[in-house]
């Protein structure tokens, strides 16, 4: 029975907040160091610590004694809601940013989840202390990575194994997005560069959800091995043109009509559509009535020979 608490034990600690877990150390000698055998850790935002830097203090101590346990860390979290803390959180939200995230990853985990909500109406949904891209993760372990309401950016070349990405409410400018191992991405309600078109190349991709996305659309480079993609183009996407449904007519066409125009003509076939023509299973949905490109695009008569599925709503 003993021997089944033991591996039971760490199982149950990975579900508890992180300084729950670590309290329980109090509870006899038997619980003094078990904590640091839980598979998961739990970062939480939490009161009592009256200030950041003790917050962020306690956080650089506890995955330091877990990057140093014996007993493997498979998964980390950090769910951080202002409405938890007691005092200013914004520098937490910037430590945990700029140094917590990779510090996670140097414990070796498969699996890393960070999850920023700021309730103040002053701020953005990325609060303008995130504005700074941090550096690119470096992991040869990560296999799955959650972001929600985090500025970042799209380079994950340092990631060879990473395989399962999602992206919600996150901000990236970046121009490309590039990594060699990706199976599986989705970005929902993401907000991409309103001036340039993000070039997305992702040779192992087999599974793509891309859903009321703002900012320019991307550019589907390169997805050879793609079998499943669900298209939602949303009505906050910058492609749209100002005067007509269908784009513009005459001789002098708005902004984004130009925009379009002068990006086809460089790429001399369909600009969303071809990235997707290895698709097996493809749905394709775009509510707002000034969805031109996807009208456009349909005018190239984009081939799909692998396709056996197709679900279109416009």
């Amino acid at each position: 029975m003993d021997d089944l608490l033991d591996d039971v034990l760490p199982i149950v600690l990975s579900f508890l907040p992180a300084h729950d877990a670590v309290r329980t150390c109090v509870l006899s000698p038997r619980w003094r160091h078990l904590w640091t055998s839980a598979p998961g850790l739990r970062i939480t935002a939490v009161g009592g610590f009256g200030n950041a830097d003790k917050f962020n203090h306690f956080v650089d101590r506890l995955l330091f004694l877990r990057r140093h346990s014996d007993c493997p860390l498979e998964s980390c979290e950090f769910d951080l809601d202002d409405r938890e803390f007691d005092f200013n959180c914004i520098s937490s939200f910037q430590h945990v940013y700029r140094w917590s995230l990779q510090s996670a990853l140097d414990c070796n985990v498969r699996v890393l989840r960070c999850s920023f909500t700021d309730t103040n109406p002053n701020f953005p949904i990325v609060p303008d202390q995130l504005s700074e891209y941090p550096d690119p993760l470096l992991s040869q372990h990560l296999t799955r990575l959650d972001l929600h309401c985090i500025r970042c950016a799209l380079d994950f070349s340092g990631c060879p194994v990473l395989v399962d990405l999602k992206m919600e409410y996150c901000i990236t400018h970046a121009g490309e997005m590039v990594s060699p191992s990706l199976r599986q991405l989705s970005m929902i309600c993401c907000e991409l560069n309103m001036w340039h078109r993000t070039q997305i190349t992702l040779p192992n991709l087999v599974r793509l959800e891309f859903v009321n996305c703002s900012g320019r659309l991307p550019l589907l480079e390169s997805l050879p091995s793609l079998e499943m993609a669900v298209i939602n183009l949303g009505e906050f996407s910058e492609d749209r043109c100002s005067r007509s449904a269908s784009g513009c007519l005459d001789d002098d066409p708005c902004y984004n009509c130009r925009f379009h125009f002068e990006f086809i003509a460089q790429r001399g076939g369909s600009h969303f559509f071809q990235g997707l023509s290895r698709a097996k299973h493809l749905k394709v949905l775009a509510y707002y009535d000034d969805a031109f490109i996807f009208q456009r695009d349909l005018k190239w008569r984009p081939t799909f020979p692998m396709l056996k599925t197709l679900i279109l709503d416009d």
